[in-house]
C-alpha cells in the first residue's frame, strides 16, 4: 500500500511539474509576443523580428506571432513576410488555438492589411475544402450493406425439405372433393300418418258461440236482498221534497200604517 501510495505520488508530482512548466512556458511566450508587437508598434521591426522568431520556434500555435514577424520583415525587406502570411493563415483556419486576430490587427492598415485578410479567406476555402473531400472519403470507406439476389422458386422448392407438402404458408393445399348423395324418391313409409291439419285455426279448438254464455247481472252485483231502512240509525231515506215556507213579512221601518188595498169593482160603482 505504502509502493502504491509512492507511486501515485509520483506521477502527480511529474503532472504538476509540467503543467507548471507549460503554464510557465505559455506565460514567457506570451510575454515575449508582447514585447515583438510593441517593438513593431515602435519601428524598431529587427527587435520585433527577434522576440517573434523566439516565439514561433518555441512551437506556439498563435497566429498573430506570425502575421505580425510576417509585417515586421515586410518593413525589413519587401516581399519576404508573405510566407508567414499564408502559415499564419493556415492555422487561424485549422482553429488549433483560438484567438481574436481582428483585434489584434486593428491598428494594421494599408496594403499589409489587404495582403493579410486575403491569405485568411483563401486559408478559410482551402480548409472547408478539405474537410468535405476527407468527409466523403470516409463515406466511400464505411462498407455497404450487400444486396442478396432473389432465389428462383424452383430453386427454392428443390432445397426446401418442407415445400411440395403445403407445409409451407404461401403453398395451396389440394382439398379431397366429396361427390354429393343423388336425392333419392319418396317412398310409401315417408308418407304422413295423419292429415293435415286445418291451419286457420291455430290452436285447434271450437269457435266460441255468439250467444252470451250468462245472463247479465242485475242491479245488485251481490244478489242478496237489501237491509230494511229502518235499522239505520239515520232514519228511513225519503224522496219527498220538504216544503218551503213563506218567509215572515219585515216590519215597517218608517212607523206609519200601511196603504190600504185598492177597492174592487164592487165597491166602486162609477168605474173609477
Amino acid at each position: 500500500m505504502s509502493r502504491f501510495t509512492q507511486l501515485f505520488s509520483f506521477v502527480a508530482l511529474v503532472a504538476l511539474s509540467s503543467s507548471s512548466f507549460l503554464l510557465a512556458q505559455d506565460g514567457a511566450m506570451t510575454e515575449l509576443y508582447g514585447e515583438g508587437v510593441h517593438r513593431y508598434n515602435c519601428g524598431d521591426y529587427q527587435g520585433a523580428d527577434q522576440m517573434l522568431s523566439q516565439v514561433v520556434d518555441s512551437g506556439s500555435q498563435d497566429p498573430r506571432a506570425l502575421y505580425f514577424r510576417g509585417l515586421a520583415r515586410e518593413m525589413l525587406a519587401h516581399g519576404s513576410g508573405e510566407a508567414d502570411f499564408q502559415v499564419a493563415a493556415r492555422m487561424e483556419a485549422e482553429g488549433k488555438r483560438v484567438v481574436n486576430v481582428g483585434q489584434a490587427l486593428a491598428r494594421v492598415q494599408g496594403r499589409q492589411r489587404a495582403s493579410i485578410e486575403q491569405y485568411r479567406r483563401e486559408a478559410r476555402v482551402a480548409f472547408q475544402l478539405e474537410q468535405a473531400h476527407q468527409a466523403e472519403i470516409r463515406r466511400k470507406t464505411i462498407p455497404q450493406p450487400t444486396e442478396v439476389a432473389p432465389v428462383d422458386p424452383a430453386e427454392a422448392a428443390s432445397s426446401d425439405p418442407f415445400s411440395g407438402d403445403g407445409m409451407r404458408s404461401e403453398e395451396a393445399v389440394e382439398l379431397p372433393t366429396t361427390d354429393a348423395p343423388a336425392p333419392s324418391e319418396p317412398s310409401a313409409l315417408d308418407a304422413p300418418a295423419a292429415p293435415a291439419a286445418d291451419t286457420s285455426n291455430p290452436f285447434g279448438d271450437e269457435p266460441a258461440s255468439s250467444e252470451p254464455a250468462a245472463p247479465a247481472p242485475a242491479d245488485n252485483p251481490f244478489g242478496d236482498v237489501p237491509a230494511d231502512a229502518g235499522d239505520s240509525p239515520f232514519g228511513p231515506a225519503t224522496t219527498e221534497t220538504p216544503a218551503i215556507e213563506a218567509p215572515a213579512a219585515e216590519p215597517n221601518p218608517f212607523g206609519t200604517d200601511p196603504a190600504p188595498a185598492p177597492a174592487s169593482d164592487d165597491d166602486n160603482p162609477f168605474g173609477f
